[in-house]
């Protein structure tokens, strides 16, 4: 029988499952039900018990663009989806650190609430509390038209939801100010821009795969897509079903795809506390905190299958675009007296042609179980190779959100120390 367990928050008590070692608090609203295309409501108070043992809808999207890597999925979808999934060892008073962990999927697909992303084995293992929020995607959270939607509400529900945790994570045992963000690729592009926001309770930050060259839409680009994609709908996009809206957004998609390039339609714009040189941003974020950050050896395999024609293409665009940011953003912590614990992925995918690609690290750090058995990425894998890597990469990551320390020497320019994620796992030097 499954054990339920009650706690009781400023906002009202929730009821929770244990699941292994873990309690684990589903579908938990951090902002109040919130209006198409305004930014995300304060969350009120609720009467009575409210149950925490199912998951709440994901955003409204379309089917993943890299479905054919990771596997698909089938869940509610609803507007309404401003939600928390929380994974604590006890809601006992204690204050332990806290993981924040935002998804990726080009701020087009995913949820924080999938399977794929379950951090109840982090948190018994490593005494941690885990936090996965939902965020608005695609045109619902990154659409910008003047008088119609505003840049970046997609960030503004992530500054909600880390906001909720801040004042509320002691309910579940864990400390508000010991709090580590991080995410993967769009979440790890996310991590950065909260910290610019300023103002945001972050420690120290993971960066997965961020795309640390692929700089926010300028605001005038943005309202040209914007447009674009206005003109590509028949009626009040204020009213219209969410399923048009996400079918206008496939249309856009199409019309501005270029080879290569894997920048969605919609993402966050420069604007605001934004609006800012992007690579004096970076340093600045990297000078702010502590960082875990890396990348896998072959990112742009996950879009296009590596062959023997256009394997250097793919390298070169994938070190473009993920791997040499990544070392420069190590340096720049470095230079400011930061520890930035740099790794490469580099255990390869079964999969013809695709490598240690894009997304392929996720299976290692997160998950329930079985929650990746239907992934392409994984199929024929060694069992015990995807333990033994599982088991470095979840002390690691356990290590720095505890401690502010991976396991191996932070990144320096005199001693430009990596590890390869692999099994074995080994320390290399990783130059600029």
């Amino acid at each position: 029988m499954t054990e339920t367990v009650e706690i009781a928050t400023a906002l009202g008590r929730l009821a929770g499952r244990r699941e292994g070692g873990a309690l684990a608090f589903r579908g938990v609203p951090y902002a109040g039900p919130t209006p198409r295309f305004a930014p995300p409501t304060p969350s009120a108070a609720w009467p009575g018990t409210r149950d925490a043992g199912v998951d709440g809808p994901i955003p409204p999207q379309s089917r993943s663009r890299l479905a054919a890597v990771m596997g698909d999925f089938d869940k509610p979808q609803s507007e309404d989806c401003h939600s928390l999934t929380i994974w604590t060892p006890a809601a006992d008073g204690r204050r332990r650190p806290v993981l924040f962990w935002i998804h990726g999927g080009g701020f087009s697909s995913g949820a924080g609430s999938l399977p794929w992303y379950d951090g109840a084995t982090l948190a018994a293992l490593g005494d941690i509390v885990v936090v996965t929020p939902n965020y608005r995607l695609g045109p619902f959270g990154y659409l910008l038209a003047p008088g119609l939607s505003p840049a970046n509400l997609g960030l503004l529900d992530q500054a909600a939801a880390l906001a909720w945790v801040a004042t509320h994570i002691a309910d579940f045992g864990g400390d508000p100010d010991a709090i580590t963000v991080g995410g993967q690729s769009a979440g790890s592009h996310s991590t950065l821009l909260l910290a610019l926001l300023g103002g945001m309770p972050i420690r120290r930050t993971i960066l997965q795969s961020a795309p640390l060259s692929l700089a926010p839409l300028a605001e005038g680009r943005a309202v040209e897509l914007g447009q674009m994609f206005l003109d590509l709908l028949d009626g009040d996009p204020r009213t219209l079903p969410a399923g048009q809206l996400l079918a206008a957004q496939g249309k856009l998609a199409a019309a501005i795809a270029r080879p290569g390039d894997p920048t969605p339609p919609f993402m966050p714009v420069a604007s605001g506390a934004l609006a800012r040189d992007w690579a004096g941003a970076l340093d600045e974020v990297a000078a702010a905190t502590d960082t875990l950050v890396g990348a896998t050896a072959h990112e742009m395999a996950a879009f296009v299958p590596m062959t023997a024609e256009n394997r250097a293409g793919v390298l070169a665009t994938g070190n473009a675009l993920f791997n040499a940011p990544t070392r420069d953003y190590a340096a720049a912590a470095d230079a400011a007296g930061r520890s930035a614990y740099l790794y490469r992925f580099d255990w390869l995918s079964p999969q013809d042609g695709r490598g240690a690609c894009h997304c392929l690290e996720l299976p290692f750090v997160l998950g329930r179980a079985g929650a990746w058995d239907d992934a392409p990425m994984l199929a024929g894998a060694d069992p015990g190779a995807i333990a033994d890597l599982t088991r470095t990469m979840q002390r690691a990551w356990i290590g720095f959100v505890r401690d502010g320390d991976a396991g191996w020497p932070a990144w320096r320019r005199d001693a430009p120390t990596a590890l390869s994620l692999d099994t074995p796992a080994t320390t290399f030097a990783w130059p600029l």
